[in-house]
């Protein structure tokens, strides 16, 4: 590995061995603020287009029965004040499948999947979806309005409603 020597102003080559590749330690104050500062504000996003849409299926284990997860994924662009114009990418998971928290209310997927089914409702006129399949197709064709904020690592969307025209 090349080292660079400020007095010389040119490279020289160093020995690396396993433990002293960089030496140097890790500033964990400044690496949390730069990883906070890498995700997007929080605030309203619209997707560009339709999501991307990945299915998979989950064989019930001892935490419940089996269960479908569908993955929305695509690009987004700020719509808000905080947000104007910010563009970036999401990924958003919902299932059809209902699974309860101990409180008896629905989980996250679960909540996320009712407001694709909402959003669906919006967008046509108040007439709801016969089947699943129309929900995704639903996210996959046409944009449609995220609430988001900041996860630990990314984007999170907590909000799913039809584009206003």
């Amino acid at each position: 590995m090349s080292g660079y020597d400020m007095e010389q102003g040119h490279q020289e080559e160093t020995q690396q061995t396993a433990g002293n590749r960089l030496g140097g330690a890790i500033n964990r104050e400044a690496t949390n603020q730069a990883r906070k500062d890498s995700i997007p504000p929080a605030g309203t996003y619209v997707t560009v287009g339709g999501l991307g849409i990945s299915v998979k299926a989950f064989e019930a284990n001892e935490k419940g029965p089996a269960r479908r997860v569908v993955t929305a994924f695509g690009p987004v662009l700020g719509v808000g004040s905080k947000n104007d114009g910010v563009e970036t990418n999401i990924r958003i998971r919902l299932s059809p499948d209902r699974r309860d928290k101990e409180s008896g209310e629905p989980d996250f997927l679960h909540k996320m999947w009712l407001q694709a089914d909402s959003a669906y409702k919006q967008a046509h006129n108040g007439e709801e979806a016969k089947d699943e399949d129309q929900i995704l197709d639903y996210l996959e064709s046409y944009p449609v309005s995220l609430s988001c904020f900041q996860g630990e690592d990314s984007l999170v969307a907590t909000r799913i409603n039809a584009v206003k025209a």
